[in-house]
C-alpha cells in the first residue's frame, strides 16, 4: 500500500538519494478499518445494553468514535515509526551502493587518465 519513489543525482561531485513516502494509502486503511471494527463492536453493545435515552445512545456512539480514533492514531504511531526505520535503512544502504557504483565506474573509465 506504501509507494516509495528513489531518485538518485550526482550534483557537484557529490550522489544525492531522494527517497519519497506516500503511505496516503495505508493511512486511509487504518482509520477506516478501525472505524469500522468499534462501530461493529458498539452496535453489539447497543444490541447487548439496549440504550433508551438519547444521552445513552449519543455516549455510545461518542465512545465507540473516540476509542476507534485512539486505536487507529496508536496503530499509525507503531507502523510509521517502523516504516520511518526501515526508510532509513534503505536510503542508507542506497546511498552506499551509488557511491560504490560511481566509483567503480570512474576508475575504470578509460576517458580519464590514469596517474
Amino acid at each position: 500500500m506504501s509507494q516509495v519513489h528513489v531518485t538518485v543525482s550526482r550534483r557537484e561531485g557529490r550522489t544525492h538519494v531522494r527517497v519519497i513516502a506516500d503511505r496516503g494509502g495505508v493511512a486511509f486503511l487504518v482509520y477506516f478499518l478501525s472505524t469500522v471494527g468499534w462501530l461493529i463492536g458498539m452496535g453489539i453493545s447497543g444490541a447487548v445494553l439496549e440504550p433508551s435515552t438519547a444521552p445513552a445512545v449519543i455516549a455510545l456512539v461518542t465512545g465507540a468514535l473516540g476509542g476507534a480514533f485512539v486505536t487507529a492514531r496508536s496503530l499509525w504511531k507503531t507502523t510509521t515509526a517502523r516504516f520511518r526505520s526501515q526508510l532509513s535503512n534503505l536510503m542508507g544502504g542506497l546511498t552506499r551502493a551509488v557511491d560504490e557504483s560511481l566509483r567503480d565506474s570512474e576508475s575504470s573509465d578509460p576517458a580519464q587518465p590514469q596517474p
